[in-house]
């Protein structure tokens, strides 16, 4: 994603954020918003979750990766628990195991990425 487009709406991917329904006080609402902004200047990072993005955003936080990864867990859990579901559905659409009801890391990360991206072409 261009980064230009990024840094001027640096608040829409912070509204997005809220109106999923993560709150802003959670450790896992700046943990998203940093992920995000790796993965924006680098779409790799959405190759190496585990071994790249977490390690990479705990060294930012002063941190472990094992709690950025729980921290973003928790969040897409309280989003999918406290949300509003039809704007989350509309995001997400088909990329939710039903046997799992809520989305992985990575999945989630990943399909706002793409969210975003397409807001960027819509808006070029």
């Amino acid at each position: 994603m261009d980064s230009d487009f990024f840094e001027t709406d640096d608040n829409l991917l912070h509204d997005l954020i809220l109106s999923i329904g993560i709150p802003p006080n959670i450790y896992g609402y700046s943990y998203i918003i940093h992920a995000m902004k790796l993965i924006m200047a680098d779409p790799g990072y959405l190759h190496s979750v585990t071994k790249g993005l977490y390690i990479d955003i705990a060294k930012e936080f002063h941190t472990k990766p094992a709690r950025v990864e729980r921290a973003i867990r928790h969040a897409i859990n309280t989003a999918w628990l406290y949300g509003d579901l039809a704007f989350i559905d509309s995001i997400f659409k088909n990329c939710v195991r039903p046997d799992k009801a809520v989305p992985s890391n990575s999945v989630f990360l990943a399909r706002l990425y793409f969210y975003l991206k397409g807001l960027e072409y819509k808006q070029a």
